[in-house]
């Protein structure tokens, strides 16, 4: 993907200023699909023990799963551009405070998705093959 369209970084605090953002604009691109897909695991290792990692992991999932709503897939992928995107307004390069901002916006995603995101973890849940242990206790006992 071409690098976003560099102008100076400004600070997102909330939903509409992110909808009015160059990441929401670039965010259903088929480029911008791409490189949040090459670059996102490199980026999430860095928040892998954060409180919010668990809730990334599954803002990424859900974008990248076909069934989702465009609507849905742009609001994510502007956070997830955000996040992949080392010069935005505190950069990245900077320490613990350049991931400062990254988890404001992903957080402010989640708490806005929280019913989506919840019913999604729900489903992928329900589709994972139960363990060892969880098959043995659904076999019927022997008489």
């Amino acid at each position: 993907m071409t690098e976003l369209k560099e102008t100076e970084p400004k600070k997102i605090e909330s939903l509409e200023e992110l909808k009015r953002s160059k990441y929401f604009q670039q965010a259903g691109t088929p480029e911008a699909e791409k490189e949040i897909s090459n670059r996102f695991t490199s980026v999430f290792d860095r928040i892998r023990h954060s409180a919010i990692a668990d809730k990334v992991l599954l803002m990424f999932l859900y974008f990248k799963d076909p069934n989702t709503s465009k609507a849905k897939k742009l609001i994510i992928g502007a956070g997830l551009l955000y996040f992949i995107t080392p010069l935005d307004f505190i950069p990245d390069t900077i320490p613990v405070l350049g991931l400062l901002d990254d988890i404001g916006i992903l957080s402010m995603i989640a708490s806005y998705m929280i019913d989506e995101l919840s019913a999604y973890k729900d489903y992928i849940l329900s589709k994972k093959p139960a363990g060892k242990s969880e098959q043995k206790n659904k076999q019927e006992p022997n008489p």
